[in-house]
């Protein structure tokens, strides 16, 4: 079957096929053609970053409403913390630079959780403001310095493979992101210590955060669950240990 007309020695623009429903090919071959060593190209639309150019176009404009709602760090943040595969699919796609996600988010949760220590003049009797002033200063180093510690710590333990995905810009974003729950609720518990028996089990919270958004990190499958597991021990623990160090080991105050 030919269209637009056959005229003198040219070739028909197009070519069905013949009757019997065969698809014939003419000897130059197929216009496009993909090609690659041992198997066929195939393309994963879970990640953005693994998508063809025009999809991931169209993908990133179909999400321009979400993300124009988490522009920020700590939008992206709470958006985690309710919805944990959307938020970290935020964090993903925003791109943050870690010295914004640092600025914006860490340090200041962090200093807020120092300056919550103040609320014992309003829960205790007897307190001084030396005492306030040095849990302040503790409560600061023990949360800044965890979060270095966990990227060290899951460097040297888990190797050089993930250690390179963790220095990663999404991979200090993702354990800053997580980690930042942790001076909130902390903050919450100073603010309101009559709920502590509550407030103590938020950051099961973070774990489950956690355990949530390890696949976005792109690990290997043999180190995934190691992974997911050291790091919510690690995120949890590191805090403690430190807070055991400034107040017990080498008390400030």
């Amino acid at each position: 079957m030919e269209r637009n007309g056959k005229t003198g020695g040219e070739e028909p623009l197009y070519n069905i096929g013949d009757e019997t429903g065969e698809q014939t090919q003419d000897a130059e071959g197929p216009l496009y053609q993909v090609e690659e060593e041992g198997a066929a190209e195939v393309y994963c639309l879970a990640d953005e970053e693994d998508m063809p150019e025009n999809i991931s176009r169209s993908v990133k404009k179909a999400d321009d409403k979400d993300t124009g709602k988490a522009s920020a760090p700590i939008a992206v943040m709470f958006k985690t913390m309710f919805t944990p595969v959307e938020g970290w699919k935020a964090l993903k796609r925003a791109k943050f630079q870690p010295d914004k996600v640092m600025g914006s988010l860490l340090s200041p949760c962090v200093a807020l959780a120092s300056v919550s220590e103040f609320m014992a003049f309003v829960y205790e009797a007897n307190v001084t403001l030396t005492e306030v002033l040095v849990r302040a200063v503790v409560t600061f180093m023990t949360f800044f310095f965890s979060y270095y510690s966990v990227l060290a710590a899951v460097g040297i333990l888990m190797g050089e493979t993930v250690r390179k995905t963790l220095s990663s810009p999404f991979g200090k974003n993702f354990i800053m992101t997580s980690m930042t729950t942790l001076p909130v609720f902390y903050m919450l518990y100073r603010l309101l210590p009559i709920l502590g028996p509550v407030l103590v089990f938020l950051p099961l919270w973070t774990i489950y955060m956690v355990f949530r958004g390890v696949r976005f990190l792109r690990l290997p499958k043999e180190k995934d669950n190691v992974a997911t597991v050291l790091l919510c021990a690690l995120e949890i623990g590191m805090p403690i240990l430190w807070n055991w160090v400034f107040t017990d080991l080498i008390p400030l105050g």
